[in-house]
């Protein structure tokens, strides 16, 4: 496999279009923006736009550029999206890039790969574009963690107005009425240092949503603390980011040991969360999660622990009844949170005082749908060239390493590193 993207290309016999998304209308996000699309026409990568009323950037910034705008994106054998395509659209043999949300064999998209399998398609997934280190390459997650953050502010403020307490946070709006990152920045900064009862903060993940999350508190001046000073009750208001280390334990009492803990998730490891409960008041979630490790909190953790619970939960991850049990859906970004009631495992509706509020919105970074899709595109393009030639291939092999990798059905047949993904289907 070759190591590299090819800077440019002669001629291509795919013709690749931009697809409208359908998720929801708030998915305005696209892969690639206009000036993005204008320098891959110039270098011979045929590129064509799927209209859409919706997108951030209109289907005219796109004509200027020198695209295309067609009415849909039937017939075309490239697709590039951003959410999971509709899989009863999907066509015989097409080639589709989107955020598929299959790789932890979701029971919602089994149906999608299905329909891949079916139709001799061939699926590449953003999430699983890495690079030798295993690092992604092309990601929002930045974005999710400050619209994430950002939002749990929000709604931590409303729910401290609820139950009488003082804060500054109740100056803040949601994510998407600031419409930028300077924007939400600029207010964050007029609040700081925040005023008002102390409010502390735990941020569970260090990569990039955690970091993301991280940068909204130091906008909003509040100060960071090591993990092992959360249990001494500091003063003040004041966050803390955890690591998988400061959260996981050895079951035999080792030393925590990360690559051990990848390979045999929870049947070698625990949890070790539940020491931190009642010593924090706002639980920021980034970290990755699937069904081989252990949950933070669960459902009879949470019932016995109730008084000691954080007030707001911002569940960035979305894993539903995954590390956190109170998620028991996704939410969304017009009715953004529910309330958890620890005591009888109900759910209900907006901000309430029976439990932790929870914010589970899956698609975060269309908040800052701008932002996170110029940051996404400029990752994005120099891979096209080599993506353009998908068709062309007599194996995905022979696509480059971080692009190769990425590839979870290739022409009708899952490939080598996702066949575990026979046992949900």
């Amino acid at each position: 496999m070759r190591p590299i993207f090819l800077g440019e290309i002669n001629a291509l016999t795919a013709s690749i279009c931009l697809r409208r998304e359908t998720k929801n209308q708030w998915e305005r996000r696209v892969a690639l923006i206009p000036d993005a699309v204008s320098r891959l026409i110039a270098k011979g990568v045929e590129i064509d736009v799927a209209t859409s009323p919706n997108r951030i950037f209109s289907d005219q910034a796109y004509r200027e550029a020198g695209a295309r705008v067609v009415a849909d994106e039937q017939n075309y054998p490239i697709i590039i999206g951003i959410k999971e395509p509709i899989a009863d659209q999907l066509e015989h043999g097409q080639t589709h890039l989107a955020f598929s949300h299959t790789i932890k064999g979701q029971p919602a998209n089994m149906p999608l790969l299905r329909r891949f399998l079916e139709q001799k398609a061939t699926l590449i997934d953003y999430e699983t574009i890495k690079d030798d280190s295993d690092k992604r390459m092309i990601a929002f997650g930045r974005y999710a963690g400050i619209a994430g953050a950002a939002d749990t502010l929000w709604v931590t403020g409303k729910k401290m107005e609820l139950m009488g307490r003082s804060t500054a946070l109740t100056e803040l709006k949601q994510t998407l009425s600031y419409g930028s990152i300077a924007a939400l920045k600029h207010q964050l900064n007029s609040m700081a240092p925040l005023s008002g009862e102390p409010v502390r903060f735990l941020i569970v993940g260090g990569g990039n949503s955690g970091k993301g999350a991280a940068e909204v508190m130091q906008w909003l001046g509040i100060p960071k603390i090591p993990a092992s000073d959360v249990r001494n009750n500091p003063p003040g208001s004041w966050y803390a980011l955890l690591h998988t280390k400061d959260v996981i334990r050895c079951k035999d009492g080792g030393p925590f040991d990360a690559p051990a803990y990848k390979q045999h998730g929870a049947e070698h490891f625990e949890s070790d969360f539940e020491k931190y409960l009642g010593h924090f008041d706002v639980l920021i979630q980034t970290a990755f999660w699937d069904h081989a490790y252990p949950k933070h909190l669960d459902q009879a953790l949470m019932k016995r622990r109730a008084d000691e619970l954080p007030i707001v939960i911002g569940d960035i991850s979305c894993d539903v009844m995954g590390s956190l049990e109170c998620t028991t859906r996704i939410t969304t970004i017009d009715e953004p949170c529910m309330t958890y009631n620890p005591r009888t495992s109900d759910v209900s509706e907006g901000i309430g005082l029976d439990g932790p509020t929870v914010i589970a919105v899956d698609n975060l970074p269309c908040e800052l749908s701008m932002d996170a899709s110029s940051h996404f595109s400029t990752a994005l393009e120099p891979m096209m060239p080599d993506l353009a030639r998908v068709c062309e291939l007599s194996g995905y092999n022979q696509l480059p390493q971080a692009l190769a990798r990425a590839v979870i059905v290739f022409r009708g047949d899952l490939t080598a590193d996702y066949r575990y993904l026979e046992q949900y289907l």
